[in-house]
């Protein structure tokens, strides 16, 4: 059945700021704060994440779809000077994206309400803040800042999208195509004379070929385009 998740309007989502395991704190997506340390980042907007039909890849052995991100930035992507975010969703489902609601984080965290988090960097003279998933925790050395990303929790994520309904499973087809593209990447690499570029194509296509898919414990049964 599928999940029933609020979607949020054009407005910044009003975040439920959790700690983060990092070394700097997490802060309010929507309240000015002004931490002792500031990140080495620059000021980045709010985002969306977005699902594509056609958008699935494996990973760790398991087909999951491939999510884009469509960030609040007036101006940039359809956002109006003013942030406003009709448009720019209006040309993304006219490409086939659909919006991923804030809600949705619930799946993996039923204390949150959104799956932005924010921390606070140097913006010109002032402070910004630059908006990361709660699957990020950045960790800065000297002048450095090194996003690590939490892959087994994401896929999680992923994994309950696809479970509860909020992102449908794929259609073959577009498993097959990928299967046959990296079928075509593997064959050329053969030819050239790259020892490291055909090893690791070899491995792509392995990894691809004997990938489960949506609800599956085994290995996806042959189907067209596919060993």
């Amino acid at each position: 059945m599928a999940a029933t998740l609020g979607s949020p309007g054009a407005a910044t989502p009003q975040g439920t700021a959790a700690p983060a395991d990092s070394q700097f704190a997490e802060v309010p997506i929507t309240r000015a704060a002004t931490p002792e340390r500031l990140l080495n980042l620059p000021p980045r907007p709010v985002f969306w994440y977005k699902w594509h039909p056609a958008r699935w890849s494996v990973f760790a052995g398991e087909w999951l779809p491939q999510l884009g991100r469509l960030y609040a930035d007036p101006g940039v992507a359809n956002v109006s000077d003013g942030g406003g975010m009709k448009t720019a969703w209006s040309e993304a489902n006219a490409r086939g994206w659909h919006k991923i609601p804030h809600a949705a984080v619930r799946l993996v965290d039923e204390g949150r309400d959104t799956y932005v988090k924010a921390f606070d960097v140097r913006q010109g003279t002032g402070i910004g803040k630059h908006h990361m998933s709660i699957f990020e925790t950045p960790k800065q050395i000297g002048s450095r800042v090194i996003i690590k990303t939490d892959e087994e929790r994401y896929r999680s994520w992923l994994r309950a999208l696809v479970d509860t309904g909020a992102i449908p499973a794929p259609d073959p087809d577009i498993l097959d195509v990928q299967v046959d593209a990296q079928r075509a990447r593997l064959e050329r690499a053969l030819t050239s004379s790259n020892p490291q570029r055909q090893k690791r194509e070899q491995a792509r296509h392995d990894e691809i070929e004997t990938a489960v898919g949506p609800g599956e414990d085994k290995p996806a049964p042959a189907k067209k385009g596919r060993k």
